[in-house]
């Protein structure tokens, strides 16, 4: 997995009494994966392999998904400081 983040304060910890600071964040992710279920003798099997996302129906004819794939992780959030000693 390739992840990286940006992260931007709203308010910037100072020496006045503001001990919170509301923040925003977006990053980028690569990931990969192998769906995998264990059957009766104890034998890890791919399940790509198997069609279990209907890969192998009329619709999707022999059309395999990624093993691998992109996210764009954003979200917004409020950090506090719990001990004023250290502003």
């Amino acid at each position: 997995m390739l992840v990286s983040n940006l992260t931007l304060s709203v308010l910037k910890y100072t020496k006045r009494k503001i001990i919170y600071s509301p923040y925003i964040f977006a990053g980028l992710s690569f990931f990969t994966f192998n769906p995998q279920a264990q059957n009766n003798l104890n034998q890890w099997i791919n399940l790509q392999n198997l069609g279990t996302e209907g890969q192998e129906t009329v619709a999707n004819s022999n059309n395999k998904y990624n093993l691998s794939s992109f996210a764009i992780p954003f979200g917004m959030g409020y950090k506090a400081n719990l001990n004023k000693k250290l502003l």
